[in-house]
């Protein structure tokens, strides 16, 4: 293959800054620059094209590649700096960032070391819990994951191609690579087509959902290193026109495209082929060409630095936001102070990091088992900060869940919602350190139902349910709602071990329990699909399950807020949504107790919390604006057999809704509250809805006595 010059060409660095350029912009001024994300596709296609060229020379001019020295040279030009970045990002997340936070932050360094986080988001974006997760300041290292992952598996695939040519010459070799290399781009092309229609978010960071942006590349370096030259079929004048296309097709995506449009899809083919339209077109000769811009000294330099700059513009703005207060906007003049730190730390780091390493002629590093284990080490190190860090949440998760039960053992009746009826003198709180669960577990302290086994995703149409209690009074209980309704279960399974009732769950994310063939009960068409399967399939199960005496319903109040194709006011298509799926569970003996929606922080509600771990009640909120209207209550309230239960007074008393009651977080995001105050609800839940009704007053019977 041949190449114009030995070294970096000028056109590729000029792409690298505009590509690290439309990045920043869009981090720090996403409202203008609202699709400088392409800046990414443009770093993949370069990397495509100049890894394919290099491998491509040496499997020519030698027969063979040898995987060792590639990946080597690989290693010593990428992680010195990235691990660096993360070393520093896990020292600062000990000191700046809020200990509610670290378990999520230390578990995203640790899999950026490894360089797996891109498929740790594509699991998050898929996972209810992690649906509120907050950006961390090492979120960017997904497209470092992915190329990692790209330098793993494309020198295999050439030398795989060179090895069924059967070393048949150059031109056979050749042929073999570009017919291989073909394949897999047309393969993820369509795959990602498909993946970014059906679950766009996890298609955002599959790896081979954006290979094709790296083939694409690699197909230009064998096209251009067949012809023998760079501008072959086209003169200065048509070179100039096409790099300036080119340039357009990239800047003009990062302005045209939003967060909203599916991506990768079809979409990053406009940035791609701009890039390679630039790489294509060299520096044409004419004075109208955009070959003066690139040969200034400023953009060969951003160029040289992209790298570094890429790595450390980030971190340096999450965790500026902790440093002002994570609820705080950063201004203009803070902003360009972060820019301009990062420009100095991404010179200092290539300056004195990465070139000397990669450019380092000791025969250590040189040496492929030498870097191997040079980079190791600088992997388990960083892991190894991670985990400790993790480990001191879980200590605080430990400690928390053994406080909790020694809490509510000895002192119940002031204990999470029961300090709220416990007559005069009453509750004194108690000291900040007795406050369960700790802030840094607060967000952990999640229902036992929050697994595989008993959840089915927003996705997942599959009705799973799970048994808990007994059966000593022969009542059969079932939950049954989205998140919101299994924020009871800590509850209603203490009634079920107390009552001795047999408790049965079925919890789906983001999904009524509601006949919502007219509703809609989301945005997202693969999810309200999936919840009106579920709930299809749900009532056909407890159609031919063995009827229920009692049955709890919760859920998020916003869901059914809107009519699909019917006439009919919202407002009664989703009561009447309500009824048609609670009809026949009461047809055959069932008592329905529908929980009124409980009052949400909301997001600022959570920051407020991190931000002030030592005075929660500054995080206390009126109840006018975070109560949402509950059709579910309307709709139990004109049914016979449905009974409306409405607990706001036990999270809001006297119209303000705290964040801590009987020492005890409320919540622990931004609208569900935490297992250990749910627990505690067991007695007043029972006192709420025991009495409303002669019929469920003969089904409890005495029942013993309300639990703590």
């Amino acid at each position: 293959m041949t190449s114009r010059r030995s070294t970096l060409l000028p056109e590729i660095q000029a792409l690298r800054a505009l590509a690290v350029a439309l990045v920043l912009g869009y981090h720090f001024w996403p409202g203008i620059v609202r699709g400088g994300f392409v800046g990414v596709d443009v770093f993949f296609a370069v990397s495509g094209f100049l890894i394919t060229a290099q491998i491509v020379r040496e499997a020519q001019r030698e027969g063979t590649v040898r995987l060792g020295r590639f990946w080597a040279k690989r290693a010593r030009r990428l992680l010195p700096a990235s691990l660096l970045v993360l070393a520093v990002v896990a020292a600062a997340i000990f000191v700046v960032v809020p200990r509610s936070l670290w378990q999520q932050f230390f578990v995203e360094v640790a899999t950026s070391a490894l360089y797996a986080q891109n498929w740790l988001l594509a699991a998050n974006s898929t996972d209810y819990l992690a649906a509120q997760n907050a950006a961390s300041p090492v979120q960017h290292f997904w497209t470092l994951s992915v190329e990692e992952q790209f330098y793993l598996v494309w020198p295999i695939l050439i030398l795989a191609a060179v090895f069924v040519a059967g070393r048949v010459g150059r031109r056979g070799s050749l042929t073999a690579i570009t017919i291989t290399i073909g394949a897999v781009t047309a393969a993820s092309f369509a795959y990602a087509v498909l993946l970014t229609a059906a679950i766009p978010s996890v298609a955002y960071f599959d790896t081979f959902a954006r290979m094709w942006e790296f083939g694409a590349g690699g197909l230009l370096a064998l096209a251009m290193g067949r012809a023998g030259r760079v501008a072959t079929g086209g003169g200065p004048g048509l070179r100039a026109a096409v790099s300036w296309a080119g340039l357009a097709l990239v800047v003009g995506s990062s302005l045209l495209y939003t967060g909203a449009t599916p991506f990768p899809g079809l979409a990053p083919a406009a940035p791609v082929i701009g890039a390679l339209a630039v790489i294509w077109a060299g520096l044409p000769a004419p004075a109208w060409s955009p070959a003066a811009v690139m040969r200034l000294r400023p953009v060969q330099f951003a160029g040289d630095i992209s790298y570094a700059l890429y790595l450390w513009h980030w971190p340096l703005l999450i965790l500026a936001g902790y440093v002002v207060g994570g609820s705080a906007e950063l201004g203009v003049l803070p902003k360009l102070l972060l820019i301009g730190a990062t420009v100095a730390l991404a010179a200092a780091t290539t300056r004195f990091v990465e070139d000397p390493i990669r450019r380092s002629t000791s025969p250590t590093l040189r040496r492929p088992l030498g870097a191997f284990a040079a980079s190791a080490l600088g992997m388990l190190l960083v892991a190894g900060i991670a985990a400790s860090g993790w480990g001191l949440v879980q200590r605080d998760v430990l400690r928390t869940n053994e406080l909790a039960d020694e809490l509510q053992a000895a002192g119940g009746e002031c204990f999470g919602a029961a300090a709220l009826t416990t007559p005069a003198p009453g509750c004194t709180p108690g000291p900040l350190e007795s406050i369960v669960p700790a802030p840094a577990a607060a967000n952990t302290d999640r229902p036992d139902i929050y697994t595989d086994e008993c959840r089915s995703q927003p996705t997942d149409p599959v009705v799973r349910a799970c048994e808990f209690g007994g059966n000593s009074t022969g009542l059969r209980v079932a939950l049954i709602g989205d998140s919101h309704a299994a924020s009871w279960f800590p509850a209603i399974e203490s009634l079920a071990l107390n009552q001795g009732w047999q408790l049965h769950t079925f919890f789906k994310a983001t999904c009524a329990f509601l006949s919502a063939e007219r509703i809609k009960v989301d945005s997202n068409p693969r999810v309200e699909s999936s919840c009106r399967q579920w709930n299809r399939d749900l009532s056909t199960r407890l159609a031919d399950a063995e009827p229920y005496d009692l049955v709890f319903t919760a859920h998020y109040a916003a869901i059914g807020s809107a009519v699909d194709a019917s006439g009919e006011p919202p407002e009664q298509a989703a009561i009447d949504g309500f009824r048609s799926a609670w009809t026949p569970l009461i047809e055959r003996g069932a008592q329905l107790i529908a929980l009124r929606d409980t009052p949400a922080p909301g997001a600022e509600g959570v920051t407020c919390l991190q931000e002030n771990p030592s005075a929660p009640s500054l995080c206390d909120f009126p109840l006018t604006g975070s109560l949402a209207d509950d059709r579910s209550q309307r709709a139990a309230a004109g049914l016979d057999g449905a009974h409306a239960v409405d607990m706001t007074d036990y999270f809001c008393p006297d119209s303000t809704c705290r964040a801590v009651i009987g020492d005890v977080f409320v919540y622990r995001d931004a609208d569900h509250f935490t297992a250990t105050y749910s627990r505690s609800l067991a007695g007043p839940l029972l006192r709420e809805f025991a009495g409303s009704s002669t019929a469920l007053v003969g089904l409890l019977g005495d029942g013993g006595p309300p639990p703590n």
